[in-house]
């Protein structure tokens, strides 16, 4: 009796840390994340497409919400909010890479 009681404790431990464990945001998810987030940040300051007042108060209402989802562990949800922003911002999701002159980098060499 005891012995069962050990088991299905121990069963209800590992179902819950496993739940912990997947509730929690990745490492490398968090990386884009915090990315996407300074990138909407910065659009949002320069509105450099020159979205609405309203849409922008919108999307701002949005991208705090998708960070309140996010460290509450409810990655989807976070990504889906700050998607809807960054098609109204028109942004690109990934940031081009800096141009580097070839010609200036062997001259460096």
């Amino acid at each position: 009796m005891i012995i069962e009681k050990n088991r299905r404790c121990r069963s209800e431990v590992a179902s819950i840390v496993t739940f912990v464990l997947l509730a929690l945001p990745l490492p490398g998810f968090a990386d884009e994340f915090e990315r996407t987030l300074a990138q909407v940040d910065r659009a949002l300051a320069k509105n450099p497409t020159h979205v609405v007042e309203h849409a922008l108060r919108s999307c701002a209402n949005r991208r705090t919400y998708a960070a309140k989802l996010y460290y509450a562990g409810h990655v989807a949800r976070a990504e889906r909010s700050l998607k809807y922003c960054v098609k109204l911002l028109r942004i690109s999701a990934i940031e081009p890479k800096p141009k580097i002159d070839r010609s200036k980098q062997r001259a460096n060499s």
